[in-house]
């Protein structure tokens, strides 16, 4: 399939031949209609946004819920010396400002049980000392014969602030994502119909064949596009007829330009 704008202009040619032949056959003056969709070039580059931005949304809201956390846990485990993380779930209650309170304020001598109550168990028992996993660091527990010598907190490389950052972007990315489905959406329907009635396009009235004043092909028609003037009920307009945005616009433009025997293309 040739996809080149070479080859769309060929293709816009034989619509535009088709039509003529039809619109002067028996000679009868009539418009057949001419339905264009948009490009499939403009379809793929909407669809590679809104697909790189769902990917950026769940890498952002992957990480603030499990990938942050799975990475303070893995740094656990290498710190106590084990294989694998896999089996250290941190837990939801050992909040960084809770563990930073609970350092602070253990007196050596406390039992633990007083500690695991509130807590729930250990992530960790090595010897004589535990370890208590949390989103953002880990509280280490001296013991001696289960009672507490020293409490120390250690911030993991990705604290609970870094996590909620994550969420948030993740979130945001998310909202960014729904806009450019709709958008995506909005572009795959996009539809110029030219018929007897006049030309139609989304965003605009229909515009009768009367209400059409003048063609332009703005920079010498470099950029694929024609501009349609039209004067509408006292109210003058320009609808951009851009072959990247409608498939058939030249063809278009040039039934236009046929019907109401317009000069050449100007500037």
């Amino acid at each position: 399939m040739c996809e080149t704008r070479s080859c769309a202009r060929r293709s816009n040619a034989g619509v535009l031949r088709e039509v003529l032949e039809r619109t002067t056959r028996d000679g009868v003056n009539r418009m057949p209609t001419i339905t264009s969709g948009t490009t499939t070039e403009r379809i793929v580059r909407n669809a590679l946004v809104m697909l790189l931005v769902d990917g950026f949304t769940v890498a952002y809201v992957w990480d603030g819920y499990v990938g942050y956390a799975r990475q303070n846990a893995a740094e656990l485990a290498r710190v106590v010396g084990m294989g694998t993380a896999s089996s250290l779930a941190s837990n939801p209650r050992m909040t960084t400002a809770e563990g930073r309170r609970i350092a602070a304020e253990t007196q050596p001598g406390a039992k633990l049980d007083d500690i695991t109550s509130a807590l729930g168990a250990p992530t960790v028992t090595k010897d004589e000392e535990v370890y208590f996993l949390g989103p953002g660091g880990w509280l280490r527990l001296q013991l001696d014969k289960g009672a507490v010598v020293s409490a120390v907190w250690t911030d993991g490389k990705r604290s609970e602030s870094d996590q909620r950052w994550q969420r948030g972007i993740g979130f945001v990315l998310a909202i960014v994502g729904v806009v450019l489905t709709v958008q995506l959406a909005r572009v795959v329907s996009t539809r110029a119909t030219l018929s007897d009635a006049g030309l139609r396009v989304p965003g605009r009235p229909l515009i009768p064949f009367d209400a059409m004043t003048g063609l332009r092909v703005p920079g010498g028609g470099k950029g694929g596009r024609v501009e349609l003037e039209y004067s509408l009920d006292g109210r003058r307009g320009v609808i951009h007829l851009d072959e990247y945005v409608f498939r058939e616009a030249p063809a278009i433009a040039a039934a236009i330009r046929e019907r109401k025997a317009f000069p050449g293309p100007r500037g």
